[in-house]
């Protein structure tokens, strides 16, 4: 009982993220819709294949850790070394630098608080 319940929120999530990708991509991006019902067949497809191939692999696996759990320890130590790389040096990781003073966009710690744009909507 409780497996299947968890297997319910977890599906709900499924379609409720599918149903958005679905009228984003049909919408926004003006994909055909028998385009995207494809992709997301094929990557459906694709991955009750590699959930067979991985779930092979991981039987097969046989570590003084367990099964699993060597996959789940190197996994999780390649993600904190990324995650300490990002952080220690933002520019890899795709964060653009703080704007220089002087320049035409200024950052907020440059902006005295008492500024206020002077074509503001709201009413003072």
């Amino acid at each position: 009982m409780g497996y299947g319940s968890g297997d319910v929120a977890g599906n709900v999530v499924y379609v409720l993220l599918s149903a958005f990708v679905m009228i984003y991509l049909t919408d926004t991006a003006g994909l055909n819709a028998g385009i995207v019902g494809t992709l997301m067949m094929v990557s459906r497809l694709f991955d009750g294949f590699s959930d067979v191939i991985f779930g092979a692999l991981l039987d097969r696996t046989n570590t003084r850790m367990g099964k699993a759990r060597y996959v789940d320890a190197v996994g999780f130590r390649r993600l904190r070394r990324r995650d300490h790389r990002d952080l220690r040096d933002p520019h890899r990781a795709g964060v653009r630098p703080p704007s220089t003073p002087g320049s035409s966009s200024p950052t907020p710690s440059s902006t005295p608080c008492s500024t206020r744009p002077t074509t503001s909507p709201i009413p003072h």
